[in-house]
């Protein structure tokens, strides 16, 4: 029977009915990488004997290797530097003049928008008299006193 499967491109097999199989096939398939779905006679999925080997394994194996070359890791650092501090700015929000009531509002409304698995949003009090001094470098005028603004 292993000799009339069609090896060559055979990426899923997908069974139908109560199969049986000896231990060489499943050998064979495993081997050969193929997935498997067993569903029953009515079209229910019942079970999969699949590969453990993700698909991107063999691109996560190289980048693993080439972290001795320093150029690339250097690379991969500013990179993944960069990223979180992109992700990081659209969770700050500066709000002046507003009162505890539209504060707790916008905190409520916060909770219910964002991704508590998944992103962050601190809040910083900063009291007027400080709020005179903070300072601002980088291009363009520094904001201006306005209920909020998304930075």
């Amino acid at each position: 029977m292993i000799d009339r499967i069609p090896a060559q491109g055979l990426k899923r097999l997908v069974l139908i009915g109560y199969v049986s199989m000896t231990g060489g096939i499943v050998d064979f398939l495993i081997k050969n990488r193929v997935e498997t779905v067993f569903m029953t006679a009515t079209g229910r999925y019942r079970a999969r004997l699949g590969i453990d080997e993700h698909r991107h394994v063999a691109l996560r194996r190289d980048q693993y290797l080439r972290l001795n070359d320093s150029t690339f890791s250097a690379a991969a650092a500013r990179g993944i530097v960069n990223g979180k501090l992109e992700n990081m700015q659209k969770s700050v929000f500066e709000c002046t003049g507003i009162n505890e009531q539209q504060y707790l509002r916008l905190k409520s409304r916060l909770e219910d928008i964002i991704d508590s698995l998944d992103d962050t949003v601190r809040f910083y009090y900063i009291c007027s008299g400080c709020r005179r001094r903070v300072e601002f470098i980088g291009i363009g005028d520094p904001p201006k006193d306005v209920s909020a603004w998304v930075i």
